[in-house]
């Protein structure tokens, strides 16, 4: 679910048994101005192999930084600090907070943190009350079986690290709703989030996961699986916890060495991309949504057209989003250039595949840029997004991008929007009177971007158009997602 193209900048730290540093478990890359060293992780007195289902010893190439390079930390003094990361100043392995078992983040983690992205956040509408007790052994059962969601950030005069801690946060009882939930930052270095808010005999359970180590995909399957923990605790069973490895090799680690640091060709469409008006049209602090839902029977219908076209549902919303956009420059018929930035989950594309529950951000945004007018019908639109997409990828745009932004760091470019499809999603049955209604998928980046995060529950395809109000009207965002709910309307009537 990355939103944008990232800068990467390179952490540090001092080894406790080899010396060396930065160490970055990640699998770095070298930077300029950079030595490589050998390096075996993990380096502590605490090994990952300690505990049942660790991760074993990996063999990476990690940068060395010469005297005078900027560390991740140093960076941060330069940039507004996105969430609440803890300082602290480290003797030993001795710190305020209990600390199991540790690493440095790597480049891309990093870049996450100093970007500002808000945490990955799954809401599930579910009708009916939870037990409370069952809820919050669940929820423990969780963290023991995937340990990322005991973690914790802290930073330091050598960076950023990722802390195993003794247990998860406890979970919250809250009344934000959707927006506020999404704009609610992680505090006190936590890398995760668990919140109910009960209306009316339902609940709204929301699980928020930091975006460097997750996204879409991966926290939909952890609030899956706590609520099929739930379930089992619920018939008076004991849930079966196969714990995952502390911590697992993140995507660059998977990358590097296997493709080439690279940027893409500037794509061949002349004139400026199509961006939204913009310009702060509002007081209201935060990010804005506006939700759409088009029902099973529309849903159905769309699938149904799609696979007649011979296009994605992800390709139908890219074309409902760029047409929507171009209507809003009246009388401009003349063709211009859109760029979308479009998501994709790398699990099943590489081998081995990762696993679907693997504890790692798995998704790349890959950059599609096309020719298009006002006048275009958005399905062709859609189509010629589609095409530019598997392009793309096959000629490994997202992972070359990833690992050239490691080495220097630079800027995204003008982008129209986000589109990102999480698929469809089946969670399990539920005891009682329990069912999940629906789900919402969101997280957050300020800037002008404006993104729209689609999935498909009990058969019902449902978006939630997500903006910053630092940078666009709500009733300029409202038009779009009006238009885009329009075409997607007509297109399932075809």
């Amino acid at each position: 679910m990355n939103s944008t193209a990232f800068a990467c900048a390179s952490p540090k730290r001092s080894h406790d048994e080899c010396g060396r540093a930065p160490d970055d478990r990640g699998g770095g890359v070298a930077q300029r101005g950079t030595d490589l060293a050998e390096c075996h992780f993990p380096c502590r007195k605490t090994k990952l192999g300690d505990g049942p289902g660790s991760g074993a010893a990996v063999s990476i190439r990690t940068p060395t930084t010469k005297k005078g390079a900027r560390s991740v930390f140093s960076a941060l003094t330069t940039v507004s600090a996105p969430r609440e990361i803890p300082l602290v100043t480290v003797t030993g392995n001795e710190t305020e907070f209990d600390v199991r078992d540790e690493r440095a983040l790597t480049d891309s983690e990093a870049a996450f943190l100093l970007a500002g992205f808000g945490p990955v956040v799954v809401r599930a509408d579910v009708g009916g009350t939870f037990d409370p007790a069952l809820l919050d052994r669940a929820w423990r059962l969780l963290g023991q079986a995937y340990p990322l969601l005991r973690c914790g950030v802290l930073g330091g005069p050598d960076g950023f690290r990722l802390v195993l801690r003794e247990a998860v946060p406890a979970p919250v009882a809250d009344a934000d709703d959707f927006r506020q939930a999404i704009g609610r930052r992680l505090g006190d270095g936590a890398v995760s989030r668990l919140s109910l808010r009960e209306t009316n005999g339902a609940t709204e359970l929301t699980l928020a996961v930091d975006h460097a180590f997750s996204d879409g995909r991966l926290v939909q399957v952890l609030l899956g699986k706590l609520l099929e923990f739930y379930a089992v605790l619920r018939r008076g069973d004991t849930p079966s916890v196969v714990p995952r490895p502390v911590f697992e090799p993140g995507l660059q680690h998977r990358l590097t060495g296997r493709y080439e640091p690279g940027w893409p060709e500037p794509a061949d469409v002349p004139g400026g991309v199509v961006t939204l008006a913009g310009g702060p049209g509002t007081s209201s602090p935060g990010f804005g949504v506006h939700r759409i839902e088009l029902g099973r029977g529309p849903t159905a219908a769309l699938a149904a057209f799609a696979g007649t076209a011979g296009i994605s549902v992800t390709g139908l919303l890219c074309g409902a989003v760029a047409g929507a956009v171009l209507a809003r420059r009246p009388g401009d018929t003349a063709v211009r250039p859109v760029t979308l930035s479009v998501p994709v989950d790398f699990r099943r594309r590489l081998a081995p595949p990762i696993d679907p529950d693997a504890q790692l951000c798995a998704a790349l945004p890959c950059l599609v840029t096309v020719s298009a007018a006002a006048t275009d019908d958005p399905v062709d639109i859609g189509l010629r997004v589609a095409a530019e997409l598997r392009a793309a990828i096959r000629r490994a745009e997202p992972q070359r991008t990833l690992l050239a932004q490691c080495l220097v760091p630079a800027p995204p470019p003008p982008m129209t929007f986000l589109v990102s499809n999480l698929g469809v999603r089946e969670y399990p049955e539920l005891p009682g009177d329990l069912s999940v209604t629906t789900s919402r998928v969101a997280a957050t980046l300020p800037g002008p971007v404006p993104a729209v995060f689609a999935v498909t529950v009990n058969g019902e395809l449902a978006l939630d158009v997500v903006y910053d109000r630092a940078f666009h009207d709500d009733s300029e965002v409202s038009a779009v997602a009006a238009s885009v709910e329009t075409t997607l309307r007509s297109t399932a009537e075809r």
